[in-house]
């Protein structure tokens, strides 16, 4: 699990990103030869390789200009590749995370609504029930895992506080809203079963970073989704075994979708191209991956009211109100400047994205704190700060 949105959360993921590295850079030993795709004088804004290495990782720019050189690249995968040696020398001396209590519960039918669940330890003195932080992993809607944990999950652990990792189906299987309808009912989920697993169902808080972010925000700025069930469905329920039932669905739908409070890392404020050009963003490759999301060909006229309602309904600048929850959003990249030529990656990531969210949340008079690489004055509110402090616990 990850405890910096900065560090690789796994051994696997180490491994599998020196190796995309390894491929994409040359191979220095070779007589100056180019064995591999990235001369030598390449950059991020001519090489799409570079490019996607600094999406992965931002930290790999290391004079924070916004362009990866293939000489900053190499010098990242030395550093990385330290790093993975020092974690393959420590296997077996007590540095392995621990894995879930509760692996792979089924909140649905498909194979990818899964949960792991991380319980804190109890005891006599703190018997529980516990508060719950919501985790849902990165990957732009088409990609990742539940085992992607970038927040301080084990230092939540530590202080009293479960951990729920969440997995959702992605926009290439099911579009718009699928992951966003799996994100609610996840969170209903564990509010119904939080008595067996001994959470406190009124102190449920959400986190999630990329795409995750954005579902961890709409569970918490959406109208709460719990239903009134129809006396039909109130007299099925009674006459069942619900101790057989895997779901529930009437019990599940009567359950709040609502959280105490969100970290969110590299959100979008909104999925509207109409938006990003209203508040003077690029959008660039933007609408290439809407079609991907929403399912749809094409987007230029975005006239389609159907299409225009599923953006807005997901899209956080469109639902912040005046009963939202506090946030900390936290961002990957610096405040560069930006104009009409300005990549995808830097537009992504960029702290406007937060700050537009968070503008919205205090025209309302909401609670809402911004960081990002190179901030002024930066706050140095981390995540796990923000949950102590949100379930009013004292540090351990």
């Amino acid at each position: 699990m990850m405890q910096h949105p900065h560090t690789l959360p796994r051994r696997l993921a180490i491994g599998l990103a020196m190796l995309l590295l390894v491929l994409a850079l040359p191979a220095s030993a070779q007589n100056g030869t180019d064995r591999f795709d990235i001369p030598e004088d390449a950059t991020s804004e001519d090489n799409r390789n570079l490019e996607r290495i600094l999406e992965r990782f931002p930290e790999s720019d290391a004079d924070d200009d916004g362009i990866l050189t293939a000489e900053e690249a190499r010098a990242f995968l030395e550093e990385r590749t330290e790093d993975w040696e020092e974690r393959r020398r420590n296997r077996g001396r007590g540095n392995r995370q621990r894995g879930p209590t509760h692996r792979d519960l089924a909140y649905g039918d498909e194979p990818q609504q899964r949960i792991d669940l991380y319980l804190a330890p109890t005891d006599e003195d703190n018997p529980g029930p516990t508060p719950l932080v919501v985790y849902f992993h990165g990957g732009q809607f088409i990609s990742g895992n539940k085992g992607d944990i970038q927040v301080r999950a084990q230092e939540l652990l530590q202080n009293g506080i479960s951990v729920a990792s969440v997995g959702y189906r992605f926009a290439r299987d099911t579009p718009f809203p699928a992951s966003f309808e799996d994100a609610a009912r996840a969170v209903q989920y564990l509010r119904l079963n939080a008595d067996q697993y001994n959470l406190d169902p009124a102190r449920f808080a959400a986190a999630g970073q990329d795409a995750g972010a954005n579902l961890a925000l709409y569970v918490a700025l959406h109208d709460d989704l719990a239903e009134r069930p129809s006396a039909e469905q109130r007299a099925s329920r009674s006459e069942r075994d619900l101790d057989l039932d895997p779901y529930d669905e009437v019990g599940l739908m009567m359950q709040s979708t609502r959280v105490m409070g969100v970290v969110a890392l590299d959100p979008l404020a909104s999925f509207d191209p109409r938006y990003w050009r209203d508040q003077g963003l690029p959008l660039n490759n933007h609408e290439r991956y809407l079609p991907a999301w929403l399912g749809v060909n094409f987007l230029e006229p975005l006239t389609d009211p159907e299409l225009i309602a599923i953006i807005n309904s997901v899209s956080p600048a469109a639902l912040v109100s005046e009963d939202d929850p506090p946030l900390l959003m936290i961002s990957s990249f610096q405040d560069l400047d930006f104009d009409e030529e300005t990549s995808w990656t830097i537009m992504r990531l960029h702290p406007r994205q937060s700050q537009l969210i968070a503008e919205g949340m205090h025209r309302w008079g909401n609670r809402a704190v911004v960081r990002y690489r190179g901030m002024p004055n930066d706050p140095g509110t981390s995540s796990a700060d923000f949950f102590l402090d949100l379930f009013e616990i004292d540090p351990r």
